[in-house]
Order: structure tokens, then C-alpha cells, then sequence
């Protein structure tokens, strides 16, 4: 494997033993965790026709990342990432395949597909923080920034490859079908973390944390030392607004392949997979050029390339230049993620780095409920373009007043992160 160190920063984190094992499993998990959201969005769209609903059940499957992301990022900090991530992908297992059966024994409706999808989406809420921050406990510091862009990337091409083979499977064997492989994918990341070692919690540290402090006091602990950090803290509020105003187009992007291309779900697998691909094109980028410096600038960049593309994106009825302007959005969108949560986890201290995480993902993910929610319903009554082309010249004003404060912390968060 010392071949690998020529690929750059991609090369020097796959170089890691137990990180390529676990990047293996991420391959595999994320490729079906794809087709499971596909699929999700074209069976609701079949139940009920509805960008209401798309919305809906959007948010459903998202929000309890909100509500449970800091307890698990602080329950993972107390016995550790690699156990929390693991006992989380057996329940995903078990709520998939529940699901499944449900399809199957025809006892599926668009309410118990919401409280399924809550379900899993609660579960999710413990498996992605300690997922997130299990990754430095593999790599060394001056690996983490290349390897947590490639543990990005790897999660956005599975967005590529996931819905193209869930259109399939949908279209050849059914929505069941389709559940089931997700609950297979997660299984393999599960057994393939089996041969991963990470750092173990520090048992002293763990036990005296436990009696000092209680489950709450940690996580108001993780969000002081965000709110006290100005750099932390403009970062988690672009990350808010990306997740809030931009990224929720994903959640309509069914009733864009039916009502605005008519296309059927091949035409939403091809939307999703167009994304999908921009989002590992721009990840993949910055995992290989591996290193800190001028991430501000890509970052204040990202937001604003994705917001002008996805206001072209909603403005088109071609259906070819949707997809290359998907492709872009998705690209810039997902590389100013990959900034922020790179100089993040670069910046925060290691025992408060699983709160911190969470906290900021929590935002993310639950500003994404949100958006999903109220562009949903707003595409209900005044059509699926104009929530989108709003939520982005929002995202374009709210960076001419951030772009001041973002320049003066960058020395900082880069100087932090060498």
C-alpha cells in the first residue's frame, strides 16, 4: 500500500490500515443508504402526489437528528464513537427491514411511513456524529483534513451510484426491494468496523466525567465552547444557512422529475445521481489537495457558486441543463461543507470533538428538516420553482454581510488547523 501516498491527501488516508477498512464499509453503506433515500422520496410521491408530503416526510426522517444529534455526540464522547455508530446500525437494520415488511404485507400508508421514517431518522441521529468523529480517532492530525474530505466524497458518490441502482431495483423488483438492500449495506459497515481499531475512551477520564457532570451538562458544555469560539460560531451559522435554504432542493427533486421534466423515477434517479456526482467531483477535489489553508475562501465561494446554480436549476425546463446545473450546485454546496467541517474538527479540542460535531451537525441536519418542511409547503401552493430560487437569493444576501467577519477569522481557523 505505499503507492497509495502518491494520490495525495487521498493516498496518505487510505494509507491508514484501519482507516481503509473502514472506507471500505462507508463505500458500501452509503451506496445503499442512497437507494433508501430515493426510494423513500419516489414512494411518497407515489402515495400521494404531494410536495407537501415530499416536505413532510423530508423533515420527519431529518428533525430527530435536531433533537437526539447532541445527546448522542455526547454519549459517544462518554463510551465511545466506534460503539455508538455500531449499536445504531443494527436498529437501522432492524427499522429497515420493518419497513420493508410493511410494503410487502400492504399495511403501508403515508402516516406509518412517517413514523417509520421518524423512527430511522432517530436512529441515524446517533450513527452519524459518532460515524463523523470516529474518523480521528483512526488518523493522525495532519491526515485528519484528506481524510475527513474523502470520508465526505466517499459519502457523496454513494449519492451518484445509490439512486442509479435504487431506480433499478425499484423499477425491477419494488420498493421493498430496495429497503432491504439498505439494510443489508448497513450490516456490512457494521461487520466491517468489527476489524477496525480506534483510540478507546480514556476510562479514568470517562469515569470522572460521569461523576462530575450529567448527560445535559456535556452537551451545555459543547455548545458554550461553540458559542464563546466567534470562528466556530460564524462557521455553524453558514452551515445552518446551506442546510436551511439550499440543501432541502433534494427533497423536491421528485415532483421537479415529474411535474416540470415528466420524467418517472429514472428521471429522478439521473437528478439525484447528477447531484450526487458534483457533490463527490467537489469533495474528492479538496480531499486530494489535502490541506488547510484557503478553505475560508472555497467555503464563502462554495455557497455562493451553489446559490446562483440552483436559482438556474429552477428556472429551466431543459432537462439536460438541469442535471449539468445540479452537478454544480451540489459540487460548490457539498465543498463548502467539507471546508467548514474540516476546519471544524481541526479546530475543537479532542474531548469536547464528539459534542461539538454533533451540535453543528444537529443544526445542519435540523435546519435542513426545517427548510425541507417550509419549501414543501410553500411549493404546495405557489409551485416547486419559487421556494427553491428564494431559499438561495436569501443564502446570496446573508453572505454580503458575512463575508467581513469570515475574512478576519480565517487566519485563525487556518492557522488553527496546521
Amino acid at each position: 500500500m505505499a503507492g497509495l501516498k502518491s494520490f495525495g491527501g487521498v493516498g496518505r488516508a487510505l494509507h491508514n490500515r484501519n482507516f481503509r477498512r473502514y472506507w471500505f464499509g462507508l463505500v458500501i453503506s452509503t451506496i445503499g443508504f442512497w437507494m433508501f433515500r430515493v426510494t423513500l422520496g419516489w414512494y411518497t410521491w407515489e402515495l400521494t402526489n404531494s410536495p407537501a408530503w415530499l416536505g413532510i416526510i423530508g423533515f420527519s426522517s431529518l428533525i430527530p437528528v435536531l433533537v437526539f444529534g447532541p445527546i448522542a455526540g455526547a454519549l459517544a464522547d462518554r463510551v465511545g464513537h466506534k460503539r455508538v455508530a455500531m449499536s445504531a446500525m443494527v436498529l437501522s437494520c432492524i427499522t429497515a427491514l420493518l419497513m420493508a415488511y410493511l410494503i410487502v404485507s400492504d399495511l403501508m400508508t403515508i402516516h406509518v411511513l412517517f413514523f417509520t421514517a421518524t423512527l430511522l431518522g432517530g436512529i441515524i441521529s446517533f450513527d452519524f456524529p459518532a460515524r463523523h468523529a470516529m474518523v480521528s480517532d483512526m488518523v493522525e492530525r495532519k491526515e485528519l483534513s484528506a481524510a475527513i474530505a474523502l470520508n465526505m466524497s466517499t459519502f457523496h458518490v454513494g449519492s451518484f451510484i445509490g439512486p442509479i441502482v435504487g431506480g433499478y431495483i425499484v423499477v425491477e423488483a419494488g420498493i421493498a426491494a430496495s429497503f432491504i438492500v439498505f439494510a443489508f449495506t448497513t450490516m456490512f459497515f457494521f461487520f466491517a468496523l468489527l476489524f477496525v481499531y480506534v483510540t478507546p475512551v480514556d476510562k479514568s477520564v470517562a469515569n470522572e466525567t460521569v461523576q462530575r457532570s450529567t448527560l445535559l451538562n456535556d452537551i451545555l458544555t459543547g455548545l458554550l465552547y461553540l458559542i464563546r469560539n466567534p470562528a466556530l460560531k460564524w462557521m455553524a451559522i453558514l452551515n445552518l444557512c446551506g442546510a436551511m435554504l439550499l440543501r432541502p432542493y433534494m427533497d423536491l427533486l421528485p415532483g421537479y422529475a415529474d411535474v416540470i421534466f415528466n420524467r418517472s423515477v429514472d428521471g429522478l434517479s439521473l437528478l439525484i445521481a447528477a447531484s450526487g456526482l458534483g457533490a463527490f467531483t467537489g469533495s474528492f477535489l479538496l480531499a486530494m489537495r489535502g490541506k488547510t489553508q484557503g478553505l475560508t475562501k472555497i467555503l464563502l465561494l462554495g455557497l455562493g457558486i451553489a446559490s446562483f446554480s440552483l436559482i438556474l436549476f429552477a428556472t429551466t425546463s431543459n432537462f439536460l441543463f438541469g442535471q449539468i446545473c445540479l452537478f454544480f450546485g451540489a459540487m460548490t454546496l457539498v465543498g463548502a461543507s467539507v471546508c467548514s467541517n474540516s476546519l471544524i474538527q481541526h479546530a475543537v479540542e479532542p474531548h469536547l470533538r464528539g459534542r461539538v460535531i454533533s451540535l453543528v451537525m444537529s443544526m445542519g441536519v435540523g435546519g435542513m428538516a426545517v427548510g425541507s418542511l417550509s419549501l414543501g409547503m410553500l411549493g404546495e401552493f405557489i409551485g416547486l420553482r419559487w421556494p427553491i430560487i428564494g431559499g438561495a437569493l436569501v443564502v446570496l444576501v446573508i453572505l454580503i454581510f458575512v463575508v467581513k467577519p469570515m475574512r478576519a477569522w480565517a487566519a485563525q481557523l487556518e492557522a488553527t488547523t496546521t
